[in-house]
């Protein structure tokens, strides 16, 4: 059995994006991070999201800033479409960012959910460049452009 499968039988959302081979793979709460050769950050969900509160979602960032400090980093997120999050969450989400974030590219293969996306990003446009994508290949060849902006 190969990394791919390996991955895969973790969560099902490894299939639109795998870790490279002999890079470090964090597993938390509710997904599972890496950081490419380029340094963007790469997020694949877990299949059950386990809700958090806002404690618990204050407590990540803490822990963010404790062991990688504060600094912009490019993004590629796959979406769960089942993660549910309360307004307090995004609200928090939407404010803190982005302290964090240059671009933030997110892979959806539903059409459901990127209109559910969009329809977010219309109503609390955020301060930094963000778009959905069916694929990884698009979502890099995309955020790639914002890898060198300071």
């Amino acid at each position: 059995m190969g990394i791919a499968e390996d991955y895969i039988k973790k969560s099902k959302y490894f299939e639109y994006m795998l870790p490279p081979e002999g890079v470090e793979v964090r597993e938390r709460l509710n997904d599972f991070i890496w950081f490419d050769d380029d340094g963007v950050l790469c997020s694949v969900p877990k299949e059950k999201m386990i809700p958090q509160t806002m404690e618990e979602s204050r407590e990540e960032v803490r822990k963010w800033d404790e062991e990688f400090g504060i600094f912009k980093i490019c993004m590629i997120n796959v979406v769960n479409p089942h993660a549910k999050s309360t307004k307090e969450q995004r609200d928090y989400i939407a404010d803190i960012f982005p302290k964090y974030v240059k671009a933030i590219a997110l892979i959806n293969n539903s059409a459901l959910g990127r209109m559910a996306i969009n329809l977010f990003i219309g109503l609390r446009p955020p301060s930094y460049p963000l778009k959905t994508f069916k694929d990884y290949e698009s979502a890099k060849e995309w955020v790639n452009q914002y890898l060198e902006e300071k």
